[in-house]
């Protein structure tokens, strides 16, 4: 066999035969990708569906006990009826826990509370309801046979009952569609289902807890599994979770049968690639062995030649052979390798330095976090151990009031701490709530002042109060006000020398804007520190405030709530001798203001 076909068969074996090996393999690798895909998809879905089903069960939770309380009170709610409809309750009615007869309810004329309750379900009321809190029923049916829930709780001789609608559940499940079959099903603490796209199901509400599936979701389970549904009558998948404080679950099925069929396309079309390599390496094998064959047989030429007697052959030479494109060709692949390699490398090296920097900044953040809870916790075991292991009467009652006082202390450090922490992580999460109002700006200064009392007479410094317009009023969120004043002044009560002075001002700048203004003459803050200040567990390079206790989340506070309400916040220091901090609130906040009518 000539040596040009003898390339041909090894190119094409070495190409065809690993090619196929991984071709055949990949079948099932495919699957279980389609499977890890879809499962983690699943999960999110249910997971999210969950999420949203605590939510309304909240507030459905919420919403009874706001009206049930005032039915029971024989107290008025206005607009009731647009509260009802938005919550999807389809009436509340307050029932003597006796005779069944209703004696108030809150409903709209279409959907009226029945004179009397039935005997029957006014007994299975009573024997799921309690007097502490409401109770939610499973899934039943409503005067028209329609699916309602039922919440429920005592009040003495009274039971308060309110049907709730189940086609936001209903609705929000079949919202959820993918592929061919896949879909979303929601059931009760019971087993019933409140969501399902067979609407026959819904209607009669189905008990379908004899699925593995569906007891995995009322034993307050989450996962992935498969099982046989009877709705499609086909194996499935399934995300699964269940509904936390509801005794709800959730679960969303896909049948394997169009996994199979995905991964199996996705397996198909990659056939066709295949076969094109494999021609590909055999027009290859004839390229390298033309390419190979013309010195072979310039060499053969010569060796015949020399064979019958020529002395001086006279050899073939191409001498673009010498330096052949395909050298070139990987030369230049060759650079551009190592360029990326080397690119690689130094992105390799900059997320290396980054993972460090953040693992430093953790690592920081935990060695402050432990300090801070550390210190207090530590004094309040002391002082409480030397207590407990004092003999009777070992203390004058002045040193165990000094012990106690130590304590109490410790605790109001640990607590502002805590109480710091939890704003700054719900500030960094987005998770702070506004409540904006009108209201006085005169009273948040008050306010501010006494909170801070105690260390201000402790200290005895003089706090002076300049306001402007006392009368001025403001619509914002009063809570974040208070809070950024009670951290402004209690840092210049903190850092103020004793008998010192601390002057909150309030004025109306040129452009119309207002500002707060808090002045102290204390230690002061290095130029250098004020912009690390602002950062958590942060404070300024100071040996004097070793001696100070500080979170050093304060300022951090302050800053994020500037930002969070479009406020402006600055400070200045002079080291030694005085700290000014400023409070910037747009104009547009400011009542009163003709350019404000809308914000009014």
């Amino acid at each position: 066999m000539k040596f040009g076909k003898q390339l041909l068969l090894i190119f094409i074996a070495a190409t065809a035969a690993p090619l196929l090996v991984l071709w055949f393999s990949l079948g099932e690798m495919m699957y279980k990708k389609e499977v890890a895909d879809v499962s983690a998809k699943q999960l999110l879905i249910a997971r999210n569906l969950g999420s949203a089903l605590q939510r309304y069960h909240a507030d459905v939770k919420s919403g009874f006990e706001i009206v049930s309380k005032n039915l029971v009170a024989d107290s008025g709610i206005k607009n009731v009826n647009n509260f009802i409809a938005s919550l999807n309750f389809r009436h509340f009615c307050v029932a003597n826990i006796q005779s069944g007869r209703v004696v108030a309810q809150a409903a709209p004329k279409t959907t009226p509370c029945p004179e009397q309750i039935p005997a029957e379900r006014m007994a299975f009321f009573k024997a799921l309801a309690n007097d502490t809190e409401p109770v939610f029923s499973p899934v039943l049916a409503g005067p028209e046979n329609q699916p309602l829930i039922y919440v429920l709780q005592k009040f003495g001789n009274k039971l308060a009952i309110a049907a709730v609608s189940t086609n936001y559940i209903a609705e929000l499940g079949k919202a959820v569609t993918f592929g061919q079959n896949g879909h979303a099903a929601i059931v009760d603490q019971g087993g019933n289902i409140l969501a399902h796209p067979n609407s026959k199901w819904v209607a009669t509400r189905k008990n379908i807890s004899g699925i593995s599936v569906v007891k995995s979701m009322m034993a307050g389970q989450t996962g992935v599994t498969t099982f046989f549904s009877p709705a499609l009558e086909a194996e499935v998948i399934a995300g699964f979770t269940s509904v936390s404080g509801t005794g709800w679950g959730v679960m969303v099925p896909q049948p394997t049968s169009e996994l199979q069929l995905a991964a199996k396309a996705a397996h198909n079309a990659i056939f066709p690639i295949i076969a094109i390599c494999i021609v590909l390496a055999g027009l290859l094998a004839l390229l390298i062995a033309r390419r190979v064959m013309k010195p072979l047989n310039s060499m053969i030429k010569l060796s015949e030649a020399v064979d019958q007697g020529d002395r001086h052959p006279k050899p073939d030479v191409d001498d673009s052979w010498h330096v052949p494109h395909e050298f070139k060709d990987v030369q230049k692949r060759f650079n551009a390798m190592a360029k990326a390699v080397s690119k690689y490398q130094d992105n390799q090296q900059k997320d290396r330095q980054a993972a460090e920097t953040d693992r430093k900044n953790k690592a920081e953040y935990f060695a402050n976090l432990a300090h801070e809870l550390k210190t207090p916790l530590n004094s309040i075991l002391g002082f409480s151990g030397v207590l407990r292991q004092a003999a009777p009467g070992s203390l004058e009652p002045h040193e165990k009031s000094e012990f106690l006082g130590h304590i109490e202390k410790s605790a109001g450090h640990l607590l502002l701490f805590v109480n710091d922490l939890l704003d700054l992580n719900r500030l960094e999460m987005g998770a702070h709530k506004i409540s904006e109002q009108e209201f006085r700006l005169i009273d948040p200064i008050r306010f501010c002042e006494t909170m801070l009392r105690k260390q201000i007479d402790n200290k005895k410094i003089s706090v002076v109060i300049d306001c402007e317009d006392k009368n001025l009023r403001l619509f914002a969120d009063e809570r974040s006000i208070n809070q950024i004043l009670i951290n402004l002044v209690g840092n210049a009560v903190r850092y103020s020398f004793d008998e010192g002075e601390i002057k909150i001002s309030t004025r109306l700048l040129a452009g119309g804007d207002l500002q707060i203004k808090v002045l102290d003459h204390g230690i002061g803050i290095p130029k250098d520190d004020l912009e690390v200040i602002l950062l958590p567990f942060k404070r300024a390079n100071d040996p004097h405030l070793a001696e100070i206790h500080g979170t050093g989340l304060g300022l951090s506070i302050v800053s994020k709530l500037a930002r969070l309400h479009n406020f402006t916040f600055t400070i200045e220091s002079v080291h030694g001798f005085s700290t000014t901090a400023r409070l910037v609130i747009p104009k547009e906040r400011i009542m009163g203001n003709p350019a404000n009518t809308e914000v009014a």
